[in-house]
């Protein structure tokens, strides 16, 4: 369906099909089986394809009387004339060029490439105000999600990257025993509580796939997982940086 849709010729999926089904099939179905798999196929993707420009044409003649339609309601409107007239809000990092509050932003990477400890320079760079790789860190609190390691080795971690004491107190390091993003209590209020005990501006998650309920492999639940954290990024104009880490195949 996918092939015909892309606008491949009817001879090259039918080749293709065959193909397959002759190095996994071989021997249980037969080509006029396979044939008319083809064709049941091809009918139904004609019939789809008029069924749905049917709809938009009966929409597209009656649009004076339709109604607000109701995804209207995930759109916000912006004003681009006061936009036009004012200056636009400074950006105001965290750590400069690359990390800014009222943002969500994303550390990839293979297991084992020490992703969490350069979050974790990160993290104390930015409690001391010290540049980290020649850019500008402002003084923030910091709070530290953890989903990966025992206390044992966050307390090795913590040893090794921080070198001097001053400023620990703006580090605000949380374990957690299980996933919390996705839980019924929204995340959300988690962050907003944090925020208003701690008073942090930047949030680490150490790891996405740790911290969250949903399955990663499915990329339209990442998608609304990732843009719910954006919103409450943006609403509690805090920084969150999530660890993302591959999977092992």
């Amino acid at each position: 369906m996918r092939l015909w849709r892309s606008g491949v010729s009817e001879v090259i999926v039918r080749a293709g099909i065959l193909a397959e089904a002759e190095t996994y099939c071989a021997g249980q179905m037969t080509i006029e089986e396979i044939q008319e798999i083809c064709e049941s196929a091809r009918r139904f993707h004609e019939r789809n394809d008029a069924a749905d420009e049917q709809t938009i044409s009966e929409i597209i003649d009656n649009i004076e009387h339709v109604g607000t339609p109701s995804l209207s309601q995930n759109l916000e409107q912006l004003d681009v004339r006061h936009m036009m007239l004012t200056e636009p809000p400074a950006i105001e990092w965290i750590w400069e060029d690359y990390l800014a509050r009222g943002t969500l932003n994303l550390l990839h990477g293979d297991a084992g490439l020490g992703k969490s400890m350069i979050s974790l320079a990160i993290a104390s760079h930015s409690t001391i105000g010290a540049p980290l790789l020649d850019r500008a860190c402002t003084i923030s609190d910091v709070a530290f999600i953890d989903a990966e390691n025992a206390k044992q080795e966050i307390h090795r971690r913590i040893r090794t990257a921080y070198d001097r004491v001053s400023n620990i107190d703006r580090l605000h390091y949380f374990r957690a025993d299980e996933a919390i993003l996705g839980q019924r209590e929204q995340p959300a209020e988690l962050f907003a509580w944090i925020k208003h005990t701690t008073n942090a501006s930047l949030y680490i998650l150490d790891s996405q796939r740790a911290l969250w309920h949903g399955d990663e492999k499915e990329q339209a639940e990442v998608g609304r997982m990732l843009r719910y954290l954006a919103r409450i990024a943006e609403a509690l104009d805090i920084c969150i940086l999530s660890i993302d880490r591959k999977s092992v195949v």
